[in-house]
């Protein structure tokens, strides 16, 4: 499949299967960008969906930034976690589930673990996206840089969607 955009509608009818190892059964994943968020760079896909039964499918969602669709950055720690979350509900509905199917997140944050200012911003939203539900298992990790110098926060999670 080519580093080109793919849009939501054409990748969930488009599937890329794995050549056949012997003795192994053959899978297929779907791989797909939804165009409601930033384009990715050419070397990744903000969604891949691969079946793992009759009835699941595991969907893994890349790391969601602080960039909107025009590819501007957001200019600063809470509006880039607010952008990123943001991003993140509009990869799980354009793989069609919701939050509610999360089963693992994390979370990275450009290492600032003495800026309790940001630590609450960070919370606070955090909060505000999961709403009544109960948040999912989440590793939060302090890093030294993301892949552009002007970001902040990063968050990546897993599914499990009906098939």
């Amino acid at each position: 499949m080519s580093d080109e955009l793919i849009t939501s509608q054409q990748s969930l009818a488009q599937t890329e299967t794995a050549p056949p190892t012997k003795g192994a059964p053959q899978f297929s994943r779907q791989l797909h960008n939804p165009p409601e968020i930033h384009k990715p760079a050419p070397t990744y896909s903000h969604v891949a969906i691969v079946p793992i039964s009759n009835v699941a499918r595991l969907i893994t969602i890349a790391g969601q930034v602080g960039i909107d669709p025009q590819g501007n950055i957001a200019p600063d720690f809470a509006g880039q976690v607010e952008l990123a979350l943001e991003n993140l509900g509009k990869c799980l509905a354009s793989a069609r589930c919701g939050k509610e199917e999360i089963v693992k997140v994390t979370l990275y944050i450009v290492a600032q673990p003495s800026n309790k200012a940001d630590d609450e911003v960070r919370r606070s939203l955090y909060t505000r996206f999961w709403g009544e539900l109960q948040p999912p298992p989440n590793t939060l990790v302090y890093v030294a840089a993301l892949a552009l110098p002007e970001l902040l926060f990063e968050v990546e999670a897993m599914a499990v969607g009906k098939m």
